[in-house]
Order: C-alpha cells, then sequence, then structure tokens
C-alpha cells in the first residue's frame, strides 16, 4: 500500500509534468497527421502538374506543325504570285518582241 501511497503522491505533485507530456504526445501525433495529409496534397499537385505539362508538350510540337504548315502554304502562295507576276512580265516581252 506503501508504493500506491508514493505513486498517488507523486502523481499529485507533479501532474503539470504528465500534463505536458500528454499534451506533448497529442500534439505530435496532430502534427504527424497534418505533415502527411500535406505530403499527400503535394503529390497529387505534382500528378496534376505531370499531366498539364505532358499536354502543353503534345500541344506545343502540334502548334509547331501547323505553324511549318502555315509557313508552307504562305510561302506557295508568294511563289505562286511571284511566279504569275513573272508570266506577266515574260507574256508582255513576247508580245513587245513579237510586234518588232
Amino acid at each position: 500500500m506503501a508504493t500506491f501511497e508514493n505513486f498517488k503522491d507523486g502523481v499529485l505533485k507533479n501532474w503539470v509534468i504528465l500534463a505536458v507530456i500528454v499534451v506533448g504526445i497529442y500534439t505530435t501525433g496532430t502534427l504527424n497527421s497534418e505533415f502527411l495529409q500535406e505530403k499527400q496534397k503535394r503529390i497529387e499537385v505534382e500528378v496534376r502538374l505531370s499531366k498539364k505539362i505532358k499536354v502543353i508538350y503534345e500541344n506545343k510540337k502540334y502548334i509547331t506543325e501547323l505553324e511549318k504548315h502555315i509557313s508552307f502554304e504562305k510561302g506557295e502562295k508568294q511563289g505562286l504570285k511571284a511566279g504569275y507576276q513573272q508570266a506577266l512580265k515574260d507574256i508582255d516581252l513576247i508580245k513587245k518582241y513579237s510586234k518588232q
């Protein structure tokens, strides 16, 4: 019975220390839980970001192909226009020299 009395007296005298230990353990568990939640959120954001980066890269390749096609068409039109103008000049020269 003496040991129980000693234990009881020890608890009554040091209840603040025991309360701090219990609160510390609870706080540690809470912080660990929040840390794990934030880690999971970060992983989800990284996955979504990697998907978006992949889509952007694919769109970039598609846009590059479209720009090449547009440049080709533009060059083709300019070439046809220049060829047409040159053909008109040639016709004028032929007419000029054929009259002589």
